[in-house]
């Protein structure tokens, strides 16, 4: 199925993260601001929080919502990262004027803990206060 998807695209974009979006038309011609960006936050992923004071310097306006999954050591281990594939792909859609929605994976326990994470995959919301 891959090989006929490559055959079939024009583009093929990668991530950090090993995941590959194929595009069967003109990328460049359909480049609109919608489309853009949605490659923008492809090839961003979501942000990786290591620190607690990350979550205030990614804050954009008062409608950030911020989208927290906790996993240790999950950059470390392959199996692990493609748990989180379907959570990436929701980072990808992520273009909502409105509602700035901020996509997180934590993989230390310490910052898990100070922001009140106490499971490992569960999705945890945060709201600036």
């Amino acid at each position: 199925m891959v090989d006929e998807q490559i055959k079939m695209s024009n583009f093929l974009l990668q991530n950090r993260f090993d995941d590959i979006w194929f595009f069967d038309h003109e990328l460049i011609r359909n480049f609109n601001s919608l489309l853009f960006d949605m490659v923008v936050n492809f090839y961003q992923g979501p942000f990786p929080l290591t620190k607690l004071e990350e979550l205030v310097l990614r804050q954009s306006g008062e409608n950030d919502c911020h989208l927290v999954v906790f996993k240790q050591d999950v950059f470390k281990i392959d199996e692990e990262l493609q748990k989180l594939k379907k959570f990436r792909l929701f980072n990808t859609k992520n273009v909502f004027k409105s509602i700035h929605l901020k996509y997180w994976v934590c993989d230390d326990v310490k910052v898990a803990k100070q922001i009140g994470i106490t499971t490992e995959g569960d999705l945890y919301v945060l709201r600036p206060t």
